[in-house]
């Protein structure tokens, strides 16, 4: 099974808009189940509940931008993947513009938001480092839902597993799979060190 990262909309995007984007062209893109570069959200005190409206988006070497707006759930993202490049109905709670209102964006504090940086640093550094970042932060939620790690676990120990990785480049996918399995297997040796 692939890493999570190869499986984001920024292939999807790079596919639909052809050579109109590349990487030099700064082509920006948050996903949901790999690297988010820079999540922007809306976050809203409901019943206890953020919602986020903004699943990702995209920008393009002239400064535009563009963003799909949603319900805060990934079935919508996950099944554009699935039947891309069809549109299907689905059913379910539709963004409400007039309940949503407003959307605010706050730069967020690195010190405090340190997986932020992580993403950052991540992208910024390329290679196997995207994939490292996501590998190990996806064991370390699941343990933390199994309530088996603390919250500031994450990351702490996904720092820990960022600064022993040795980076490579240009990886085909079994390099990719290795470091993926890698990053895995730290966060375990890391916790139980």
């Amino acid at each position: 099974m692939l890493p999570a990262c190869l499986h984001s909309r920024v292939k999807r995007v790079k596919e639909v808009l052809g050579n109109n984007t590349c990487a030099d062209d700064r082509l920006e893109a948050v996903t949901e189940g790999g690297v988010e570069e820079t999540d922007l959200f809306r976050e809203e005190q409901r019943n206890g509940a953020l919602i986020r409206c903004i699943e990702d988006w995209v920008e393009f070497k002239d400064g535009a931008v563009m963003a799909q707006l949603g319900t805060p759930d990934m079935k919508l993202p996950i099944q554009y993947a699935l039947f891309y490049p069809d549109r299907r109905p689905m059913p379910g709670k539709r963004l409400d513009f007039y309940e949503l209102a407003q959307i605010t964006f706050e730069k967020p504090d690195m010190e405090v938001f340190k997986c932020i940086g992580f993403a950052y640093d991540a992208i910024r550094e390329g290679g196997s480092y995207p994939v490292v970042l996501n590998g190990a932060n996806e064991v370390l939620v699941r343990l933390f839902l199994e309530n088996r790690i603390k919250f500031t676990d994450i990351q702490n120990t996904l720092e820990e597993v960022l600064n022993q990785h040795n980076p490579e480049y240009n990886i085909d996918l079994e390099g990719i799979l290795e470091a993926d399995r890698a990053a895995r297997n730290a966060v375990i040796n890391i916790l139980q060190g």
